[in-house]
């Protein structure tokens, strides 16, 4: 019997012991317990330009202050002139208007670097683009380092191309 009862009390042990490192390897993993903001930007080509990538280029998931993230757009010409294009662009919501600011740089220069609020009241500088030539657009959105009121805050901004023929 007292071969019996070790036995048993070795396969408890062994047991619980199984079970124990089981449920420890199944937890899920703590967070930091923060939320950011999330910003997505996205693009459609016109008729006379051309966009790439279509749809999203830039996701700011879980922005946090004093971060920046940053997406490229590729603008190409299809028509037969040189064009001069802007950039309008259009938010779902205000809600970070204050605490992100937005800079927008080309090959050509800074086109446009201010908060959101006001860079999306607003074209940006023209950038050239001569027929056929792709031109990229790096837009970076950083949220400031002193900012509060962003927790799970989130808007999609429609960028705009506005396009003329240069006089």
């Amino acid at each position: 019997m007292r071969r019996l009862d070790a036995a048993w009390l070795v396969g408890l042990v062994a047991g619980l012991a199984a079970v124990s490192s089981l449920l420890l390897w199944w937890q899920v993993p703590g967070g930091r317990g923060a939320v950011g903001a999330d910003i997505r930007f996205v693009s459609a080509p016109t008729g006379a330009l051309a966009v790439s990538p279509l749809g999203e280029f830039l996701a700011a998931v879980d922005l946090q202050p004093g971060h920046d993230r940053s997406g490229t757009l590729t603008i190409v010409n299809q028509t037969a002139r040189p064009l001069t294009v802007s950039l309008r662009m259009v938010e779902t919501t205000q809600d970070l208007d204050d605490v992100v600011r937005v800079i927008v740089r080309s090959p050509q220069g800074t086109l446009a670097d201010g908060p959101l609020g006001i860079v999306g009241s607003r074209a940006t500088k023209a950038v050239t683009v001569a027929s056929g030539q792709r031109v990229p657009v790096l837009i970076t959105v950083r949220m400031s380092g002193k900012a509060v009121a962003y927790r799970g805050r989130n808007t999609e901004v429609a960028v705009h191309l506005e396009s003329r023929v240069p006089s």
